[in-house]
């Protein structure tokens, strides 16, 4: 599987990734949907995460110069990713904290899809 999208590192000091990379959604969601794109965590490091939203399936169109006028640090990315062995919750994006706590207890991610929907609902796909 290959995850295609715009990408940048974001900052885990304090969790202020969860409002930063809301943000980075939220913007993306007015231009494509908040259905049409996923996001896509990886590269975790001691203080920061690599998150890219996109598709797997290619079916967006990034313009890029529209994209670095607001995010001048944001890049376009290609990541393959394993084919099998993701396990996917699903729940309330409004218990997102909660669905976070659960998966942790078991270990750290080396990958995590997110989807969110407009009714509240939202789908964790994890890869360990």
């Amino acid at each position: 599987m290959r995850f295609y999208g715009i990408s940048r590192t974001f900052s885990t000091e304090n969790e202020i990734q969860y409002e930063n990379i809301g943000q980075y959604w939220d913007d993306f969601a007015s231009i494509y949907g908040r259905e049409a794109i996923k996001g896509l965590g990886f590269n975790w490091g001691e203080h920061s995460i690599e998150y890219v939203l996109g598709t797997t399936d290619r079916s967006l169109k990034f313009d890029m110069e529209e994209l670095r006028r607001k995010y001048p640090d944001c890049v376009y990315k290609e990541v393959d990713l394993p084919d099998s062995g993701w396990t996917t919750f699903t729940g309330q994006t409004e218990d997102l904290s909660d669905m976070y706590n659960e998966i942790y207890q078991e270990g750290a991610l080396k990958y995590e899809i997110e989807s969110f929907f407009e009714d509240g609902s939202c789908s964790l796909e994890i890869y360990r």
